[in-house]
């Protein structure tokens, strides 16, 4: 007995002698009309019995031009092929268009049988605007790319071509000062040591520039890692400088154990503890490392944190913070320093996938700095 045939999409108004529609119908007429992918159907003999009208729109083919025509019209005929094994899959492919053109689509084919019934369903998902914002964002990424190593280059020109030179003044300077033979006077003296500290903060910031133009070139090296350990080197390098200040540090609650470079998060807490100390006008300032739950900008992720009680940050340089050389006191303010230490510590979070970000009350409010770590599963068993 040879296969049954298959109505077309019109033939389901005539489903009823008077030309109505069974509710069934009705329900599935009003599917298909409404569903933005096509829907294409064919027989065993990869003829087209069935189209929405979708396909027009996706196409340009209503469906009296293409009913009983071969599929290879539209489509490269292997895709509704039938075959069990691709049933259901998702298959990008190019599509022909009414006009000669192309469309890239998604595909995906099921097939049916129902007692002599026996098709392939098809449904087509133009992919043109995805297929765009992909070349454009692979193009964006090229020129990305391209910048930064037009940066990465200069870094390296800059930081090696100027520390020479940088270098040559530091010595003469110090020859000047230090001439038994030519002593200078006081005002002489007060120059001189103006010129060698310049090139030596000069040097600083060219080390500083070398050194985060470098971070993310090489692959983390991670593993588990005990943030109490960290922790605890962090703030015995800080030893003479917190007892200076007479600064408390706490660490309230045990730290987890993440998966993480740990070289990169020990200059991560190093950085952060750094600044929480340098940025304090009194004595005693208490500092707190922890980790908290839920916090609405962690993505369901520990937040971990360095809380300080010192000047605070205004709301408007919150962000600022971050960027490379960027300090918002004068230069030789709360113990000097490149501006680049918060730059760095964000680079290495972004680098593992996370983010970091501060908040504060206001200037003498004091701030905090958070920072997450995201975990994939099978962290801790790759470890």
């Amino acid at each position: 007995m040879p296969p049954q045939e298959l109505p077309c999409f019109s033939d389901i108004t005539a489903a009823r002698p008077d030309g109505g529609l069974f509710p069934q119908d009705n329900y599935l007429k009003s599917i298909l009309e409404t569903i933005a992918d096509g829907v294409v159907v064919t027989d065993a003999h990869g003829l087209i019995r069935m189209v929405n009208p979708a396909v027009e729109k996706i196409l340009g083919y209503a469906e009296e031009e293409i009913a009983g025509r071969s599929v290879g019209m539209l489509l490269p005929e292997h895709i509704l092929s039938g075959r069990e094994k691709d049933a259901g899959k998702l298959r990008e492919t190019q599509a022909r268009h009414k006009s000669g053109r192309t469309v890239p689509v998604e595909i995906s084919v099921t097939e049916m049988r129902n007692g002599d019934i026996h098709a392939h369903i098809g449904i087509i998902r133009d992919i043109t605007a995805r297929k765009k914002a992909e070349e454009e964002r692979q193009r964006h990424l090229k020129e990305l790319e391209a910048s930064n190593r037009e940066l990465d280059d200069f870094a390296h020109i800059v930081s090696h071509d100027l520390r020479d030179p940088l270098r040559g003044l530091q010595s003469f300077a110090r020859l000047l000062m230090d001439d038994p033979e030519h002593p200078l006077s006081a005002e002489q003296r007060e120059k001189v040591e103006t010129i060698f500290h310049t090139a030596q903060r000069m040097e600083g910031l060219l080390d500083a520039l070398l050194y985060y133009s470098r971070l993310g070139k090489t692959a983390l090296c991670v593993g588990e890692t005990d943030l109490n350990i960290i922790v605890r080197n962090v703030i015995d390098m800080h030893a003479i400088r917190i007892k200076e200040t007479g600064a408390v540090i706490e660490v309230p609650q045990h730290l987890p154990a993440i998966v993480c470079d740990q070289v990169r998060m020990t200059e991560v807490f190093h950085n952060l503890i750094c600044n929480a100390l340098r940025y304090s006008d009194a004595k005693g300032n208490r500092i707190e490392i922890g980790v908290a739950a839920g916090h609405p900008r962690a993505a369901g992720e520990p937040a971990f944190y360095v809380r300080d009680h010192g000047i605070g940050i205004p709301e408007k340089q919150l962000d600022n913070i971050f960027k490379i050389f960027k300090r918002l006191h004068p230069r030789e303010a709360y113990g000097g320093g490149t501006g680049s230490g918060l730059a760095i510590a964000r680079k290495i979070i972004l680098q593992h996938g996370g983010q970091i970000w501060a908040e504060s009350g206001g200037e003498g409010m004091g701030a905090v700095f958070y920072f997450t770590v995201p975990q994939k599963r099978g962290d801790r068993a790759a470890a």
